[in-house]
């Protein structure tokens, strides 16, 4: 049987260094013209959601819940 110093050891969650990787930041904030790349790509992809949603609830109740604005127009609003 083997010893367990023999057995190879598995990365950590969190790890700095893994087997093919090496962890530079965690929080790594890159910009452009329009903000930090991050927020921009969950937005648009909340956006694409949204829009699939809108689509779909109109085919089934033929109306839009949320009118004739265009999402990519829509803010945060509290109701």
């Amino acid at each position: 049987m083997a010893d367990a110093t023999d057995r190879p050891t598995l990365p950590t969650h969190g790890a700095g260094t893994l087997p093919s990787v090496t962890v530079d930041n965690y929080n790594l904030e890159i910009e452009d013209a329009d903000g930090f790349i991050g927020d921009k790509a969950r937005r648009d992809a909340f956006r694409d959601a949204l829009d699939d949603w809108r689509k779909e609830h109109k085919q089934a109740a033929g109306e839009d819940p949320l009118g004739d604005i265009k999402t990519e127009d829509l803010t945060k609003m509290i109701v």
